[in-house]
């Protein structure tokens, strides 16, 4: 049965736990010892956006748990047909599978590998199955899920000690990929954090923003607001390393002029000051606000 719910498979074809799976399947790869050739149960399951009959699933294969290998396989579910994504890469690992959001590309993340992309249907609909290009420049990235207006796929790293959010796009089938956002590790905790805006691309740059959500944004389009902290600068553009045009003082009222854009970790907001300077400041980082709705 299929629980498109919680995203499992109850069944698959006619397989138990603890049978043969290369019987009817024999592109999966399996390692000597014949006990980790046994079907144990299915870990994941991606369903496809466009071809709904396509379900990418990541098969456990029985044996330890810490000596378990996967079977990534296309599975479709109104016809019982199964295709080896392991066929065409040299690998059968846990693998992450993500459908791209256009139903023709596969993102599969190996282990030690990086990403590869493979094209699985092409604009006829047709199946050719095959890599396009392996991505090693993320080989250490954890991919979580697609993000923003859907074609942004939000990874993270671990360095020095820092959680770091990094944004990956694909243009014209090459990945391009921008670090955005750094949390020490000791303030880091999933349940905080949430996306709280729709990502642009502006000249092929992602600017998006992720935040705890204790700080939601408090400013509204169209509405007045008000300088909370010491003060503010009002910048030409988005970001840390834009010029100055004015310093509004705490307090200073201003009316808000666009929708919120982010960079450098913080929420910007275009605002004209109370002069008529037109510009961006700063709302919110992840701990506290420097812009505040006007009473």
């Amino acid at each position: 049965m299929l629980d498109r719910s919680t995203n499992t498979l109850s069944t698959l074809l006619t397989y138990t736990q603890n049978q043969p799976i290369n019987q009817q399947f024999p592109l999966i790869p399996l390692p000597s010892d014949s006990a980790n050739g046994l079907f144990f149960g299915i870990d994941t399951a991606d369903w496809n956006p466009v071809h709904q009959e396509w379900i990418a699933l990541k098969i456990a294969l029985g044996g330890e748990e810490t000596t378990r290998l996967y079977a990534n396989v296309l599975y479709n579910y109104a016809t019982g047909d199964m295709i080896s994504i392991d066929s065409i890469l040299p690998t059968s690992t846990d693998a992450k599978l993500l459908w791209h959001p256009n139903g023709r590309w596969l993102v599969v993340n190996l282990l030690g590998r990086g990403v590869s992309l493979v094209e699985v249907f092409d604009s006829t609909g047709a199946m050719p199955l095959r890599e396009l290009k392996t991505i090693d420049e993320i080989n250490n990235e954890t991919l979580l899920d697609w993000v923003g207006a859907g074609d942004l796929l939000l990874t993270t790293k671990m360095i020095d000690g820092d959680t770091v959010f990094y944004i990956a796009q694909i243009i014209n089938q090459e990945w391009r990929s921008t670090e955005f956002f750094r949390i020490p590790d000791e303030l880091f905790t999933v349940g905080n954090f949430d996306w709280l805006n729709t990502a642009y691309e502006t000249e092929n740059k992602v600017l998006t923003c992720i935040f705890d959500t204790r700080l939601a944004p408090r400013l509204q389009f169209g509405r007045r607001g008000r300088v909370a902290a010491a003060s503010s600068s009002l910048r030409a553009e988005p970001g840390l390393r834009s010029a100055v045009l004015v310093e509004m003082a705490q307090g200073a009222t201003f009316d808000v002029v666009e929708k919120p854009w982010c960079e450098d970790g913080y929420r910007w907001w275009q605002l004209q000051a109370a002069d008529g300077t037109i510009g961006y400041a700063a709302e919110s980082d992840t701990t506290q606000y420097f812009l505040e709705p006007a009473p």
